[in-house]
């Protein structure tokens, strides 16, 4: 007979959410991740199965919090200020004192070479919904005339992508929020 659990399933997830996103998928142990999660090992494993579908679970978890983050990316009205406002608002959270820093899955990216292949999947889905959404918005300036249509949607979804995700890495060193700002602003006086 399996005991009823005595703690929110949700609640745990975001805080081993948490433990992974600032002590990255190496660096958080079980022993860490438990004393976060305020469970015992066994109600761990009787819930999560492992640490790596833990992972996968606290992935998921981060991706459908952002998902809101992406409606922006549907106004095609004005195409270049929905992307600036897309990185504004990214800009703003990985500036945000009360989340930790960086992303949870820019951090657990660094580390792909040695994740289990739904990890690795589970990034890759990531990626790609960041990239087709702005590979969309793209294609719609095209058609309106806002955006020069010659120009190669994949190609510069691609670029926003790796922006996106070095924004993460490089907010680390570079502490001035308005120098990746105007960052944006000036890749989008190109397009």
């Amino acid at each position: 007979m399996t005991r009823t659990r005595d703690f929110d399933r949700q609640k745990v997830l975001e805080k081993a959410m948490l433990v992974f996103w600032r002590k990255g998928v190496d660096g958080a142990s079980i022993a860490d991740l438990l004393k976060e999660m305020n469970i015992s090992r066994s109600s761990m494993y009787e819930t999560f199965g492992n640490k790596d579908k833990l992972l996968l679970e606290a992935i998921q978890y981060y991706m459908d919090a952002r998902k809101s983050e992406r409606e922006v990316l549907n106004d095609s009205r004005d195409v270049r200020l929905s992307i600036l406002h897309y990185f504004q608002n990214h800009i703003d959270r990985v500036f945000d004192e009360q989340a930790p820093d960086g992303c949870l899955i820019t951090s657990t990216t660094a580390t792909l070479d040695h994740q289990s292949t739904f990890i690795q999947d589970a990034i890759e889905t990531s990626f790609k919904d960041i990239e087709k959404a702005l590979m969309n918005l793209l294609e719609k300036g095209k058609a309106s005339g806002q955006i020069d249509p010659t120009i190669d949607s994949k190609k510069w979804a691609f670029l926003f992508l790796n922006l996106h995700h070095s924004i993460n890495i490089t907010s680390k060193i570079n502490h001035n929020k308005e120098d990746f700002i105007e960052m944006i602003q000036q890749v989008l006086s190109l397009l």
